[in-house]
């Protein structure tokens, strides 16, 4: 073991045994991580209570970022939780030319998991409660991968966690944010529990995205291929008209698994467009 292994090492036990909730390191080290501690449930990032940015690149330098979930919560279906993600990252995709894609093989840019303690990096989680999730700024080998405590109760309402909150604020974090000082923001250091019902990014932490990124100039695009089906309401995130300059008109559903198009006579399309319980709307 190396010098600088081994001091990393004593650092992440002399964390644990003295369950110091926010901690100071230099640039370079691997807790370039943020994250969410709580007792009044937060973010397990080093910088939460300076606000600092990650040193270094802090962003990614293409559109299309790719995911992969390789451990699973029980606390919910993996159906939910696969939704449940796509959801968070549709929060900057809608307000970005970002473009995030679920994989399931090796070669995808973030690996997001569930698990409780020891989970393979240098920051264990510690139980229930205190810290929530802890996500690595961009970049190469672990660079955008978020880690869920699985000793948390994940949920999608206001009981225990609720998960679309806490994924798209650490998404945010591997995506380049750091922690806001506001309390209104996604990206305060603190979880705060809000109605998600058709949640959108607050207003500080989109401008502050898109300053890395740039606006979204194509949010609603143009269909060329119709999906003919009817598709299970559970599955759909979000539904969109497409712009009115378009030569033919239909709706842009977004699933889990992509985007489709449908035509504006469908029955299906028309009352999930209008019904305020699925995902956000436009």
């Amino acid at each position: 073991m190396s010098l600088v292994d081994f001091w990393v090492v004593l650092g992440g036990c002399l964390t644990v045994c003295l369950a110091a909730p926010i901690v100071t390191q230099e640039a370079g080290n691997p807790a370039q991580v943020t994250s969410v501690e709580v007792k009044t449930l937060r973010c397990g990032v080093p910088d939460v209570s300076n606000y600092e940015h990650f040193s270094g690149t802090r962003k990614w330098e293409k559109n299309l970022i790719t995911y992969r979930i390789t451990r699973y919560t029980s606390d919910l279906t993996q159906s939910q939780v696969d939704t449940t993600i796509a959801q968070a990252f549709q929060l900057y995709s809608d307000v970005t030319p970002l473009d995030f894609r679920q994989v399931h093989d090796d070669t995808a840019d973030i690996i997001i998991l569930f698990q409780a303690r020891f989970h393979g990096d240098f920051y264990p989680f510690d139980g229930p409660d205190g810290v929530l999730a802890h996500a690595y700024k961009p970049g190469p080998s672990d660079g955008g991968d978020a880690h869920f405590d699985d000793d948390e109760t994940w949920s999608l309402t206001e009981t225990g966690v609720n998960l679309l909150l806490v994924a798209a604020h650490e998404i945010g974090h591997s995506l380049g944010l750091d922690h806001s000082d506001d309390s209104q923001a996604l990206m305060f250091g603190h979880y705060n529990y809000v109605n998600t019902i058709g949640y959108r990014l607050p207003d500080q932490d989109r401008r502050r995205i898109q300053a890395l990124y740039g606006v979204n100039n194509n949010i609603m695009a143009c269909c060329f291929t119709f999906f003919a089906g009817r598709m299970p309401r559970q599955q759909i995130i979000s539904i969109t008209k497409t712009h009115r300059t378009c030569a033919q008109q239909g709706f842009v559903v977004t699933t889990a698994r992509g985007k489709i198009c449908v035509s504006l006579n469908q029955t299906w399309a028309q009352e999930a467009f209008a019904n305020q319980q699925i995902g956000h709307h436009k």
